[in-house]
């Protein structure tokens, strides 16, 4: 909601500062003639409309613009003198001040802004001893501040307060000392490079935009989307091992088939395999949907050798990288498949640039199983949905 000062179309800085400049300050006397002649300009724009109005015949614009003259009378007749302002701006200074408290100021951000400063702020402070004291006299301002509320704060109020108060002893502990804030900006690099690995594989292998369901659909177009023919058969089988360069003792285990008709009519696959293998001395399970040359990945007996090595690398350090898993939650587990380039080389088919093809989309075959994934989730989805509501 506007103060009164907004109404009249300022702010109390422009009332109080000549030009905006924080250094040059009005008198009462130049406040009361700056004021009148906001309200006098507001008054004389409402007439303007209202002359307008009226030559238009429009009685209802009429009613409400004699509304807002009134709001505007109102307004200035708060604020026209001295003794009328400073009985306002204590109003106005105190609203702040709860909604402060109940909006919590200081409850979210980095520690250097829970004690309403910033770590530029602090690091331009010529050494330490004195990023020290900086930090602790905010420290000190703050709880002063808020100590003082506590005291006449209202019961429903205080468990707010309090809140803010730990905070602040929480946000200084963490950078009271130079060794703190050398740990802080280490922890915080850390996030941020996290964060960017995380955007980068998101970028790399998230393919849900190009998720189309009519890709399914060809002989069924004119059937419900939800009736789209895509049926998930069991196909178990036993665990086979996968030495790979980060020698992670990869497993892997087809448990499922979805079975999907495509829009010509043609019907195709995606299996589903759980993926096991040791990461730091933990079990790290994952499943994923992808199709594969099974013969491909086949090893002799005899050597120990993969009969296509190419693929089998491919497979086991490219396809099943850390990263291109993480990737697949973005397709809902789907990964891809594995295709081979001009020259001979083997890659993913996950990845945005396909070597010689550099296509800017997942080819036409894997949107279509991405898309097959995606709806046996939503299928998988509303039937446990309906499972729970049938539940007594």
């Amino acid at each position: 909601m506007k103060d009164c000062y907004e109404i009249l179309g300022t702010n109390r800085e422009a009332v109080d500062c000549k030009g905006g400049m924080k250094t040059e300050f009005r008198t009462e006397e130049e406040k009361d003639d700056f004021l009148k002649d906001k309200y006098e300009t507001a008054k004389r724009k409402i007439q303007y409309q209202k002359d307008v109005a009226q030559m238009r015949g429009e009685k209802e614009k009429i009613g409400s613009l004699n509304e807002e003259l009134k709001v505007i009378i109102l307004a200035y007749r708060q604020i026209e003198s001295s003794s009328l302002r400073e009985k306002y701006n204590q109003e106005m200074d105190s609203q702040r001040k709860r909604s402060s408290v109940k909006k919590g100021n200081f409850q979210r951000g980095n520690p250097y802004q829970r004690l309403n400063t910033d770590e530029e702020t602090v690091q331009k402070l010529p050494s330490e001893e004195e990023k020290d004291k900086f930090l602790k006299n905010r420290k000190k301002y703050l709880l002063d501040r808020y100590l003082y509320q506590l005291e006449e704060a209202p019961f429903k109020e205080r468990t707010k307060l309090q809140t803010l108060i730990q905070q602040i002893e929480e946000a200084y502990d963490t950078v009271s000392t130079q060794e703190k804030r050398k740990q802080y900006r280490i922890a915080m690099e850390t996030k941020r490079i996290t964060k960017l690995n995380e955007e980068q594989i998101r970028e790399k292998y998230s393919h849900i935009s190009e998720y189309n369901p009519n890709s399914l659909g060809g002989t069924f177009a004119d059937e419900n989307y939800s009736k789209m023919k895509v049926v998930r058969r069991e196909v178990l089988s036993n665990e086979i091992s996968y030495p790979d360069e980060q020698n992670r003792n990869l497993r892997v285990r087809k448990t499922g088939r979805i079975e999907f008709i495509n829009w010509m009519g043609r019907q195709l696959y995606v299996d589903e395999l759980e993926v096991r293998r040791e990461i730091e001395g933990k079990e790290k399970v994952d499943t994923i949907y992808t199709n594969l040359s099974v013969p491909d990945l086949d090893i002799d007996v005899n050597t120990g050798v993969p009969a296509n090595p190419g693929y089998y690398n491919c497979f086991t350090n490219k396809l099943l990288a850390e990263d291109t898993i993480e990737g697949s939650k973005y397709n809902q587990g789907f990964i891809g498949g594995i295709e081979k380039d001009t020259h001979g080389n083997y890659y993913i088919t996950l990845e945005k640039e396909q070597k010689e093809q550099k296509e800017e989309k997942l080819p036409p075959m894997e949107q279509q199983q991405l898309a097959a994934v995606i709806r046996w989730k939503e299928i998988e989805k509303e039937k446990s949905s309906e499972g729970a509501e049938n539940v007594i």
